[in-house]
């Protein structure tokens, strides 16, 4: 290979379906740590450095010119790696192909590297039933003409589908492939980083618990209560603190589940100490804090709680049950009951927190502002959304005044509005708080972080709300990617984004696709949040959905019910999903009749000129057009068309189709 240095180690070739894909390879090759004893050493493809950075990404595709830009042409002559993200979209592309050949003209065909995300390489000649993820540049040689010949290539691929190489042992591939490396060196390299890490806390965690054990008989050494209180607090506070927070997972990166695992089971031995600090209450009520926001961050909330409600007891014991101290755990309480499912627990805590704080504090505090965004979290959750979105504007209200117009918890306040105003079906005013989140968020924290991913998943909700489903599936498979690499595999927040990939799926009719997505969430959520969450039953109930399978969508709607009551919205939306199903299938008048149950519900509950409430009667207008009684449809046609023009937009697909039902219908008629 010719000697020169490179401007770029690596340039991305994408289709933008697959943007998702290519966010996240981006931010891994940049990101990655070169193992230390590797960095120097001699390859035929040079030295290696000590970083992959920087590697070229196109954000958008390239103009419908035949001929690569300038600066896409001139990137890849200064790239020293070209990898192909491949699928049948990049298949597809001409923009990739385009990217591809030119790359092989260049001489370095042997610095291609493909990264296989979906479809079957060679399908056209295995007889696969999976579509082809090789484009005609990927697959073919190029002559001297620099147009493709007929003469096969064999390019170097990773494959990041699961059961495949995966998505970790795909990423070390393509690594080792621009290092010029072997992989298995590289993996070795890699596992002794690991290895390394994983005793660095190990150790930590045994000095904690020799800690913990030793501290109650070193404590009573002391002459006074004050002097043991005081100083066993700064040792151990400062220490448990900076080694508990170490195994929040999104500083865990590369860690495998075995070794959360056997941290988990490490952070329990020495969770079991504490009780030990019986002379120490306030010492052990701190930790019991800091070991309850670690539980949680883990998804581990039984345990979460466990400490949680110690440190409440303690609280209460030393000071008033009215205190400032006290009124914090509860609304803590309040969150971790949230996460479980468990809302009326929730509801409690979170307005007694509210009530302890607001008269401690005053109601302009900033403690008082978050109370007041917690509990209208909890609304949310319970499907009250005009007081959810109450006190969200209280909040923001109160923070607005306190902070700075950039703070993070202005962002939070904003995106939780957006998603109040979303589940009234207020689309476009959702969007708007949700792009002004997003900005305030960004600056925050940048691209990488759970927050910034929560506020990514509701523009995406939002998206396929309004039947746009490739930006849609576009955000939301950056999520999932995002949320999988910062949070874990089997975190509850990475298998809802495996919910709504799914529902995406089958909303597009690709139910098959969608079953295997939201059996892998269904997994993942039963494990982490177990069978009576109600985001265990809503997934269990969209997978028979996906399937057209009614004992599962029956047992789905039945256990949301007993979860959320049977007027929760999503119970509403969850039989209409229902009632769409049998209608196709001729079941036109016990169908009727139970949607008008839920259109006097919905009345009740969103009130009119709702969305959600105009689905419903669009779904009876279609009854009443499936017995040909016309006149009836094309009543609630027309009564419901400027709800759609308002919320969905004028040229929104489900607008524009019932404009055509009412046409064709006044054509008959």
């Amino acid at each position: 290979m010719e000697e020169r240095n490179y401007k770029y180690r690596a340039f991305i070739s994408y289709s933008h379906k697959d943007g998702g894909w290519a966010n996240w390879l981006h931010k891994k090759l940049e990101t990655y740590r070169i193992p230390r004893e590797l960095v120097g050493k001699a390859t035929e493809s040079g030295k290696i450095p000590s970083k992959l950075f920087p590697v070229f990404r196109d954000r958008d595709e390239l103009s419908s010119s035949s001929d690569l830009g300038g600066e896409i042409e001139k990137a890849l002559r200064e790239s020293e790696s070209l990898v192909v993200i491949c699928s049948p979209n990049s298949a597809q592309s001409k923009y990739v192909n385009e990217e591809v050949r030119s790359f092989k003209v260049l001489g370095r065909e042997k610095r291609m590297f493909c990264l296989i995300v979906d479809g079957e390489p060679n399908a056209d000649e295995s007889n696969s039933n999976q579509p082809e993820c090789f484009g005609e540049a990927v697959k073919w040689k190029v002559g001297e003409d620099g147009k493709l010949n007929d003469e096969r290539a064999e390019p170097i691929a990773a494959d990041a589908r699961e059961g495949k190489d995966g998505k970790a042992d795909a990423l070390l591939k393509v690594i080792a492939g621009i290092l010029g490396v072997g992989l298995d060196e590289l993996k070795q390299r890699e596992l002794q980083r690991r290895q390394r890490r994983l005793v660095l806390f190990c150790a930590f965690s045994f000095l904690l618990v020799l800690i913990l054990s030793g501290l109650t008989g070193w404590a009573l050494k002391e002459r006074t209560e004050a002097v043991r209180a005081r100083d066993a607090e700064k040792v151990v506070s400062e220490f448990v603190e900076g080694i508990f927070t170490s195994v929040n997972p999104r500083d865990l990166e590369g860690i495998d589940d075995r070794d959360k695992d056997l941290m988990k089971l490490v952070l329990g031995k020495g969770a079991s100490k504490v009780a030990e600090l019986v002379d120490q209450p306030m010492v052990e009520a701190r930790i019991r804090n800091i070991l309850s926001e670690t539980y949680s961050s883990l998804a581990i909330y039984e345990e979460a709680k466990i400490h949680l409600k110690r440190s409440l007891e303690l609280h209460e014991e030393k000071y008033s049950p009215k205190s400032s101290e006290v009124g914090l755990i509860y609304g803590n309480l309040g969150l971790l009951n949230l996460r479980m499912g468990l809302y009326i627990e929730a509801l409690r805590c979170q307005k007694k927190s509210l009530e302890i704080l607001s008269e401690n504090l005053g109601v302009d505090h900033s403690l008082v502002a978050t109370s007041h965004n917690n509990l209208g979290g909890i609304y949310n959750q319970m499907g009250r959304y005009m007081e959810a979105s109450k006190e969200y504007k209280k909040s923001l209200l109160k923070r607005r005044r306190i902070l700075s117009p950039f703070h993070p918890s202005i962002a939070r306040t904003i995106n939780n509005l957006g998603v109040s105003h979303m589940k009234m079906g207020r689309f476009k005013k959702a969007l708007d708080y949700f792009n002004d989140s997003f900005e305030i968020k960004k600056k925050n924290w940048g691209d990488r972080h759970p927050e910034v991913a929560t506020t990514l998943a509701n523009i995406g909700g939002v998206y396929a709300e309004l039947g746009e489903f490739e930006k849609a599936t576009e955000h939301l498979e950056h999520v999932f990617l995002l949320r999988s690499e910062l949070l874990g595999d089997e975190h509850p927040e990475t298998g809802k984004s495996l919910v709504s990939l799914g529902v995406i799926l089958t909303k597009r009719g690709k139910g098959k696709s969608a079953s295997v997505k939201l059996s892998k969430a269904l997994a993942i959520l039963e494990k982490t949040l177990g069978e009576n969450h109600a985001e265990v039953a809503l997934c269990r109930l969209k997978l028979g959905l996906a399937n057209k399978d009614y004992d599962l969508i029956n047992d789905g709607i039945k256990k949301v019910m007993e979860i959320l009551g049977e007027d929760h919205p999503d119970v509403l939306i969850a039989r209409l999903r229902r009632c769409e199903l049998k209608r196709v299938e001729g079941e036109l008048e016990d169908t009727l009749s139970e949607l008008y149950e839920i259109e006097t519900k919905a009345v009740e509950i969103l009130g009119e000129g709702n969305i959600q409430l105009a689905r419903i009667r669009r779904e009876i207008a279609h009854v009443f057009k499936a017995q040909t009684k016309w006149s009836e449809a094309l009543n609630l046609y027309n009564t419901i068309l400027p709800v759609f023009e308002s919320e969905m937009g004028v040229d929104q697909k489900d607008t524009i189709e019932l404009k055509y039902l009412i046409a064709k219908i006044n054509e008959g008629i």
